[in-house]
């Protein structure tokens, strides 16, 4: 039902009447909102009947306020109603248009712009900013008790793999300046060829202690608001974390930079590196080629680990990465041709890769070492690894990963 009902008795305003209709008698101006209001005439009809020079869509905006029992919740004034178009009675949403004459405040108007309401508005906005500041002030406090141990971690406790791992973390992650590891959402490039290892890796690093979260200047929206309060690991700053008489740029240019000679020292624990390394690479460019293709991302687990690990006994990784592409392109073939679902096609591209690796080597083929393609986020533990470290290059990816090809390199760096 509508909130407004035109008759003559209205404690009109009369000296608001608008510019077009005031020189109009107030008798004359009641016909004109009775024809409008209740005589529904047309509007075009009613600017001809009294001959008046408006547009008929701005009548109504002329017509007088009407005077209501409402007052100004700023200066007392008794407030205004707007006289309201035809349209607007029948609209569900109508309400009066109620207005202060003096400091325009508009109670009914949820996004009234007068002096005062922008004021307090502001007011209201400060309020809620420090607020906000201070739950964040203790927020931050608690995140500061959790999550700043005071103790430190010690180079010498950092093993082979430790050293390895941390070198790439810094070349991906840390910050220009060197004194931050920056968030792991943000980096340069992987840490290693698979998404999951790397935020392993920092879950790792964090829990031995050879790095902390900034908690000074991570992101506070990065940890929960409830307890108990957890954090993305992704999305944190880290720092490094060890009780060395080392400046935090010179620390971060010894473990950013482990020294060839540790690792040719320990030719086992380098060479289960180097092969880690491998299986990881040929799980990466198996999710490679699957996706190519259209498949879905397929979890690797102890039985695919396995396959690769053997293989590596007998191939490079380049050879097996072509082992890889010939089974992927057979299990999509498959799919298409007998109408399996994808995860017994994918599964078949591991029963493919045993199967012709067995043919390779009984047949003796000829199999060519496939390049990393250059779009396929290998990670940069690669690069530290096989050209940093080894000095191997190429040889990393294209040779089979053994104690002999490590005893060379020692032989000529000792030379």
């Amino acid at each position: 039902m509508s909130l407004f009902k035109y008759n003559e008795d209205l404690d009109f305003l009369w000296d608001t009447v608008g510019d077009d209709l005031k020189n109009l008698s107030r008798d004359r101006l009641k016909e004109i909102m009775n024809d409008y209001y209740n005589n529904q005439i047309v509007v075009e009809k009613i600017v001809e009947k009294y001959n008046l020079s408006i547009h008929p869509s701005r009548l109504f905006l002329s017509f007088p306020k009407i005077k209501s029992n409402h007052t100004c919740e700023y200066d007392g004034s008794a407030l205004q109603i707007s006289m309201p178009s035809r349209t607007a009675i029948l609209s569900a949403y109508h309400s009066l248009d109620l207005t202060c004459p003096f400091c325009k405040h508009s109670p009914t108007n949820p996004f009234c712009n007068c002096k005062n309401c922008e004021k307090k508005h502001e007011e209201e906005r400060k309020r809620i900013i420090e607020k906000q500041k201070n739950n964040e002030l203790i927020k931050r406090d608690k995140i500061i008790k959790i999550y700043n141990p005071e103790t430190k971690a010690k180079i010498a406790h950092l093993t082979l793999r430790d050293k390895l791992y941390f070198a790439a973390l810094l070349r991906g992650l840390a910050s220009e300046d060197l004194l931050k590891i920056m968030p792991y959402i943000n980096r340069s490039e992987n840490v290693t060829p698979l998404l999951a290892k790397d935020l392993k890796l920092l879950g790792y690093f964090c829990d031995t202690g050879y790095i902390k979260i900034d908690v000074y200047n991570s992101d506070i929206n990065c940890f929960s608001d409830t307890e108990p309060i957890t954090y993305y690991a992704d999305r944190v700053i880290y720092q490094l974390n060890f009780d060395e008489d080392l400046s935090t740029k010179d620390l971060y240019k010894i473990l950013r930079h482990p020294k060839s000679d540790k690792f040719l020292s320990n030719k086992e624990e380098t060479l289960d590196l180097w092969r880690e390394l491998a299986i990881d690479e040929c799980i990466a460019y198996l999710n490679y080629q699957f996706k190519i293709l259209k498949f879905p991302e397929f979890n690797a687990g102890e039985k695919t680990i396995d396959t690769f690990t053997r293989l590596l006994d007998q191939f490079s990784t380049g050879k097996i990465f072509s082992l890889i592409y010939s089974s992927v392109k057979s299990a999509a073939a498959y799919q298409r041709r007998d109408g399996v679902t994808v995860k017994r096609a994918q599964n078949s591209a591991i029963t493919n890769i045993n199967k012709y690796a067995a043919r390779a080597l009984d047949e003796n083929w000829s199999l060519k070492n496939y390049d990393i393609p250059y779009n396929m986020k290998n990670g940069c533990v690669t690069d530290i690894l096989y050209d940093e470290i080894l000095k191997l290059g190429s040889r990393g990816h294209n040779e089979i990963p053994s104690i002999e090809v490590l005893e060379d390199i020692k032989s000529k760096s000792d030379n």
